[in-house]
């Protein structure tokens, strides 16, 4: 098993191609440069939100603070002291695990959690391009550069910068989406296994993933394979929860005491607002543009509506938006010919950017 894993790593390092990745680390950095510089002087422009449990308060003469508001501390609670009460369940185990071991070397939680952010960012942004040039026969770098605009200065992409587990689950479900459109359905499984332990939305992906099987008509027992294992690590938090708390739904229970889940539908239309509609209708487009194109990614755009459907609130819809990314692709390539159109927008989705931000490290907002 060993040597196997071995062969498997070394064709992976085989295929790295050093200056994708040396762009992915050029744009992930301007990024977390440009929310810093932002979030440092954002006090001139927005005053903190005065309610503490916006913020993390345990290391507050770390300056890298503002980038650790809402639901952000809680994944650090949870690396520090595990799942102390069945609320915290809502918070998937990857990230705190990986927290909690980088904090024994670093001797920060917060620096240990914007490290594994930091670096997923890059390994996201990695991937992102290597599927961009997959789908769309691209070779050289310079032009992919349009599309990727739409990803990192996406509505809420501050969230990639910050304590949470968007730049991992990025990471994670582009690798795992990756790898299933070149056929290598063990490291495809390898990825969604520890997705699904990241964000509860790694079932998405996974039924993305399913999709893409059956569009290259594999055979149900590889099909099976992959799911089977995909789905492992969350079973083995089911079992967790089981034993912790005796009840291996407790995640959800957790989310109901949020507001999600409660299925009072005409709350959920009373409370869309602008730009969670003007998504809506983007993801609709989406389906439509990759209909003839990629049935699977026409199906996945559709499915970010069972978020608010399901969980009856658009209550971190927006956020949970940034792994729609054939919705992005669809908005590039509809406007590349179009100049104004294409530079009204991009200066349109840099205004929300920048007010999410400065929103964000204010602690207004954390969805």
């Amino acid at each position: 098993m060993m040597n196997f894993m071995e062969i498997k790593f070394k064709k992976i390092l085989k295929t790295i191609n050093h200056k994708e990745l040396f762009l992915a680390f050029l744009l992930a950095l301007s990024l977390i440069l440009l929310v810093f510089f932002i979030g440092f002087y954002n006090n001139k422009v927005i005053i903190k939100n005065p309610d503490p449990a916006a913020h993390y308060l345990l290391e507050p003469n770390n300056p890298l603070k503002i980038l650790s508001n809402w639901d952000g501390p809680n994944y650090l609670k949870v690396a520090r002291s595990s799942y102390s009460n069945a609320s915290l369940t809502i918070f998937l185990p990857l990230y705190p695990i990986l927290i909690h071991f980088l904090a024994q070397v670093v001797h920060s939680y917060l620096d240990s959690a914007l490290i594994i952010s930091w670096i997923s960012l890059v390994l996201a942004i990695y991937f992102y391009i290597k599927i961009l040039k997959l789908e769309f026969n691209k070779k050289d770098n310079f032009s992919i550069l349009n599309y990727l605009l739409f990803f990192l200065f996406f509505p809420t992409a501050v969230f990639l910068v910050a304590t949470y587990t968007e730049s991992l689950f990025a990471f994670l479900a582009l690798s795992a989406i990756y790898f299933a459109l070149k056929k290598k359905y063990f490291l495809s499984s390898l990825s969604s296994l520890l997705l699904a332990i990241t964000n509860i939305d790694a079932i998405l992906v996974i039924f993305l993933i399913i999709l893409i099987m059956f569009e290259n008509k594999e055979n149900i027992r590889k099909i099976l394979g992959y799911t089977v294992l995909a789905l492992s690590s969350i079973i083995s938090y089911l079992l967790y929860l089981k034993y912790k708390f005796n009840s291996p739904l407790a995640f959800l229970a957790s989310q109901k005491s949020q507001g999600w889940l409660n299925h009072k539908y005409l709350e959920l239309i009373t409370g869309l607002n602008p730009i969670s509609l003007l998504f809506v209708i983007l993801l609709i487009m989406s389906a439509k543009y990759w209909w003839t194109r990629r049935k699977s990614f026409s199906v996945y755009s559709l499915s970010f509506l069972l978020i608010p459907i399901l969980g009856n609130q658009f209550g971190g819809f927006n956020r949970y938006l940034l792994m729609a990314f054939p919705m992005q692709f669809m908005i590039y390539d509809y406007l590349k010919n179009k100049p104004k159109l294409l530079t009204a927008s991009l200066i349109l989705t840099t205004i929300c950017w920048s007010y999410f931000v400065f929103q964000y490290v204010a602690g207004y907002v954390g969805g």
